[in-house]
């Protein structure tokens, strides 16, 4: 037991380390040997206890996944009512998507892991089981609106999950992209695009 905590204890410090670098500059700009130096490695021990710098960014990674879940968790559990748990997910991944730009592009386009196929990669298949988590609670809030009459009984809740996963994960990235476009073209700034593009979305589904 002693040992895994050592091993956790310095995963962990390289993993801080990393994440501040590749804030600073990217992943691809920076190298092994940067996060070593951070970290008050050697480089030989970052292989120790990390297989490569794409197996760094995949933990570091999962740190943000693993925010973003506690953060919608906690925004759905200040009320049992779908609706306003509808606008807490919404609320969450645009504050998400402005303190952490680059996990948030990476949450909604480049990281998949083949469900039907073993990976080897401990940190991958975790990125897609807090994923699967994330989308479990998309799912509550549908459920949860059905029984308490908000939405339609016909709903096919799984296919549903994903257009609503695609549909805020897009508008909230053109809202970041196109701010002052749409401010010139709609006379609406980036609160009031989201709440209307969220206000329009939610209707698909409302009895």
């Amino acid at each position: 037991m002693k040992k895994e905590s050592i091993k956790l204890f310095h995963q962990e410090r390289i993993i801080e380390s990393a994440d501040k670098l590749f804030l600073i500059k990217g992943k691809e700009e920076t190298t092994v040997d940067e996060i070593a130096k951070e970290a008050n490695y050697s480089k030989a021990t970052i292989y120790v206890y990390f297989k490569s710098k794409d197996d760094i960014f995949n933990h570091v990674f999962l740190k943000y996944m693993k925010l973003l879940k506690s953060r919608i968790e906690n925004g759905m559990s200040e009320s049992i009512d779908a609706i306003k748990q509808y606008y807490s997910i919404c609320e969450e991944l645009h504050l998400f998507s402005e303190e952490y730009p680059d996990y948030y592009r990476l949450l909604t386009t480049s990281v998949q892991v083949d469900v039907k196929s073993k990976t080897n990669d401990e940190a991958l298949e975790e990125i897609f089981s807090v994923g699967e988590e994330i989308n479990g609670k998309v799912i509550e809030i549908i459920s949860a609106g059905i029984v308490q009459g908000y939405f339609r009984v016909d709903i096919e809740i799984l296919p549903m999950v994903f257009i609503y996963w695609s549909s805020i994960t897009s508008i909230i990235e053109m809202s970041n992209n196109k701010n002052e476009y749409i401010y010139e073209q709609m006379n609406l700034d980036k609160k009031q695009f989201l709440h209307y593009s969220f206000s329009n979305l939610l209707k698909m589904i409302l009895r």
